[in-house]
Formats: structure tokens, sequence, C-alpha cells
């Protein structure tokens, strides 16, 4: 549904923060982007919103080379679901679900009784009927951000980007997004998800992309791009890939372990 090829980007003409980034994004894949501050996943995500014009390359979604489409038209295809925050304005949770109708509203039209269906239906499948009159900014982290995740649901496209949409998030949020993430996948979208936590790629994607200095370093599986080696170089610090058994069900699951050197604390044990 999503490709993108030898996208290129500069806000300086000779300092590129995009250098020829290629990646795909079938449906159904959810694709975890990974790589240290300012390497340029910020930029790459604007860039697809449409917020930033590229230097060179192509963004084809569905078909469609998106340079060639309005933004309302690129609205259809890809929604945004940005970090929980606070709203200038007192909106309750359903108006902001609403608002991600706006791309199918005629200008100055206000959202009809479909429009408002489709928030209700959007906001009963994450189970947030209750915070409909609640005031979004009186919500919690995690209530934000399932808040959030219902307007792009409501926004009808089928593929989702979200930046580092657990940030600031306590673990038991973390971990209900990341189910919401499986769940919307199994539903048909396709997400595209920049994260800080490796962890992150094990537990709710199938496809991950490491970048670093604006360059794809590798992309694949997470099984297979995601390992000791590769995390080490990509974030300058010695990280373990390992695996731990999960319960005594005799399964086991990759996680991130980095190597501390503060006295012992965080070491590998025998």
């Amino acid at each position: 549904m999503l490709q993108v090829e030898n996208l290129r980007f500069a806000y300086v003409s000779d300092q590129p923060v995009l250098r020829d980034v290629t990646f795909g994004l079938n449906g159904g894949d959810v694709l975890c982007v990974l790589g240290p501050n300012g390497t340029g996943k910020t930029t790459l995500l604007r860039c697809l919103l449409g917020l930033s014009r590229p230097a060179g390359g192509r963004i084809v979604l569905d078909g469609k080379d998106m340079s060639t489409v309005s933004s309302r038209a690129r609205a259809e295809y890809m929604a945004y679901v940005p970090q929980a925050s606070t709203i200038a304005f007192p909106y309750e949770a359903e108006e902001i679900v609403l608002m991600g109708r706006i791309a199918h509203l005629r200008v100055g039209a206000s959202p009809s009784k479909k429009d408002e269906s489709i928030c209700r239906e959007a906001m009963e499948s994450l189970g947030i009927s209750h915070l409909r009159r609640k005031m979004f900014n009186r919500l919690s982290g995690g209530e934000r951000q399932m808040v959030l995740v219902a307007r792009a649901m409501a926004q009808q496209a089928h593929i989702m980007a979200m930046d580092e949409p657990t940030a600031n998030l306590d673990y038991g949020n973390q971990v209900r997004i990341l189910r919401l993430v499986h769940h919307l996948a199994e539903e048909g979208y396709s997400i595209l998800l920049i994260t800080h936590f490796p962890d992150h790629a094990f537990l709710a994607c199938n496809q991950a992309v490491l970048m670093k200095d604006g360059l794809v370093k590798a992309r694949g599986s997470p099984e297979e791009v995601i390992t000791s080696e590769s995390l080490t170089r990509l974030y300058g610090t010695e990280v373990n890939v390992t695996e731990a058994p999960l319960c005594g069900c005799g399964l086991t699951a990759k996680v991130c372990v980095p190597l501390m050197s503060n006295g012992g604390r965080g070491e590998a044990t025998t």
C-alpha cells in the first residue's frame, strides 16, 4: 500500500537529512522505524504526511504518486496518530474523534449523523465509549492516546502513521497500545510505528527499519535486522538481544538488554 523510493530531504541543501530512504509497507503490516535522535525519523514522517516536500524520490500510496494529489486526497490514505498531548481548547473526547472526519467534509460543512455514527463506532471498537463526554485534557495519558487512535480510525484511512504512541505512558498503558496496534493490523490496517523501544518491534511488528544519519541501515523482519550487533552500532552503546523464557510454558520471547558498567548493575550473570 505504501512504497517509499529513494526519498531525499534537506533543510539546507548541503546538509541532507534523508538520503535515498527506501522501504515498503503492505496491507496488514506493522513497520517499526528505529533510530537515534536526530536521525530523520520525524522528517520522514513529515514527508509522508505532506508537511515537508522531499528533494527527490517518490512516495507512492495505493499506486498513486503522492506528489500529484492534494492534502485532502492524501488524508484518505493515511491517518496520523501523534504522541498523546494536551490541546489548547476545551474539547470533549468525542469532538476530538469527530475531527477525523474533516477530510470527508465540504469546506464549512458540519459533521452529519453518518459522521457522528462512524466516530461512535470507532470509540466503541476501542472500548472507550464511556469517555465521549469527558474533557480531553482531563483524561489520563493512556486514555488520550486511545482517543487519538479513534480519531485516526474515524478518518477511515487504511494506513496509520504513529509517532512514538507509547511515549510518556506507564508500562500498563504501553502494553495496551501495543495490543491495540496488533489488533488494528489484524483488522487490515497498515501501520508505520516510530518508537525508541526496540522491544516493541518484537512485540507488535512484522517489519523493521533501522535508520541512522538519514540512511536506512537495515530493513526486514525484526528477527533478521534487530540483533545485538546492529543495535550496538545503531545507538553507540552495547546492547544484547537475547531470549527469555515465558512463565514455564515452553515459549520464549526476544528482549533487548543494555549492558551496563556501573558497578555490576545490569551486567550478565551466570
